[in-house]
């Protein structure tokens, strides 16, 4: 589209030069034909021609037809290039209209809403969970292969994982934060995080992130650092210090 609306500013370009050369030409003609009706200025006073010298003057104009011809022409030109760019402009733009793909609604079936980092994020989640009577928790592992990160150019088989009735009571929590590495405020920076050389404050109240056992409504012990191997865009793991219980649910803030 942008190769054909090229052409058609350059054809207007050369209508446009045409007419103005023909007007142009039309008015210097104008003045050759004022100048031989011997108009002069002498001594400061302009010397008029006599009335009949002034009507030929006028009759000699009426008689350039092929120049009148000209100028009329090149304005249609003119236009004409005009109207080109125009219609070159219009269907360019609604060809774009046309070609535009409309973006596809949100797929929240495989992937989770809540963290667009990666389609698997936050993991575990119960939203990889499907409700299944025949198993001892009630619910199953369901998860797709376009979910699962790729392993170089090859996709995970999820088969193996979706046989399970919950996630492991030992997986590290998995998640991305915007600007967590960037932040360099506190608790932004990941300088705030209880590692591991800080489990016992996991459960008190100046541990900012909290592993809660929702039955029982008790803390759980863990860790939490940043997955510094990724510059950019680095997880926040958390590691529970002992396994959850089996069974139940948990709850990370």
């Amino acid at each position: 589209e942008w190769r054909y609306m090229k052409t058609m500013f350059d054809a207007f370009l050369i209508c446009s030069y045409l007419a103005a050369l023909a007007r142009f030409h039309l008015v210097f003609s104008g003045i050759i034909i004022l100048c031989s009706s011997r108009i002069r200025l002498l001594n400061g006073q302009i010397s008029f021609p006599s009335r009949s010298l002034v009507f030929s003057l006028f009759e000699r104009i009426k008689s350039m037809k092929t120049l009148a011809r000209f100028a009329q022409a090149s304005i249609i030109i003119y236009l004409f290039g005009l109207f080109m760019l125009l219609t070159a402009s219009l269907s360019s733009s609604l060809a774009y209209l046309v070609a535009w793909d409309v973006p596809a609604p949100l797929n929240i079936s495989n992937c989770d809403p809540l963290d667009h980092t990666e389609c698997i994020l936050p993991f575990p989640s119960s939203f990889y969970l499907r409700e299944d009577a025949s198993t001892v928790t009630g619910y199953r592992v369901h998860l797709t292969s376009d979910t699962l990160p790729l392993k170089g150019s090859l996709p995970f088989v999820p088969g193996y994982l979706n046989q399970m009735d919950g996630f492991s009571t030992l997986a590290p929590i998995l998640f991305y934060v915007h600007g967590l590495k960037e932040g360099g405020g506190k608790g932004l920076d990941g300088s705030e995080l209880q590692g591991p050389e800080s489990i016992g404050l996991s459960v008190t109240s100046k541990s900012i992130t909290l592993l809660v056992d929702v039955e029982s409504r008790s803390l759980v012990p863990h860790f939490a650092e940043l997955d510094f191997l990724d510059e950019n865009r680095p997880l926040v793991m958390v590691q529970p210090a002992k396994p959850l219980r089996h069974n139940a649910r948990g709850r990370f803030s």
